[in-house]
């Protein structure tokens, strides 16, 4: 995958997900797995939860739209370098304020669920 240009805001908006918390065993191992979103900056907060190895939900999703090409992006884990090297998924995020609203997360069809354990609001220029 072709290394993203990360500007300034990866501090402001890198908000960790790191996914086990429980399994609920819904035809997938790791369906019903959640976790909260950390609210470091621009208001950002709500939970994600796996639905199956190919969708994530967010429910109560709060962002002020701040912040250039601003997507969630998964990443092997919760480092720079892992974001950097991750993938985008969901709809731009940008320019749009976003208070108490749910998210249906479909992953590329030649992304695997397996190959990741976080996630992270993220912006790239």
């Amino acid at each position: 995958m072709a290394r993203r240009n990360l500007i300034s805001c990866f501090l402001a908006l890198s908000l960790c997900l790191c996914l086990p918390t429980f399994g609920l065993g819904q035809g997938y191992d790791r369906a019903g797995w959640e976790a909260d979103l950390s609210t470091l900056y621009h208001g950002v907060n709500g939970t994600v939860r796996i639905v199956d190895q190919n969708t994530l939900q967010v429910d109560g999703f709060h962002f002020d739209g701040g912040g250039p090409a601003v997507y969630f992006y998964l990443g092997q884990d919760d480092t720079y370098t892992s974001y950097v090297n991750g993938v985008g998924i969901g709809p731009l995020l940008s320019n749009v304020n976003h208070v108490d609203e749910s998210l249906t997360l479909e992953l590329p069809a030649d992304v695997n669920l397996d190959d990741y354990t976080a996630i992270s609001v993220w912006c790239v220029d």
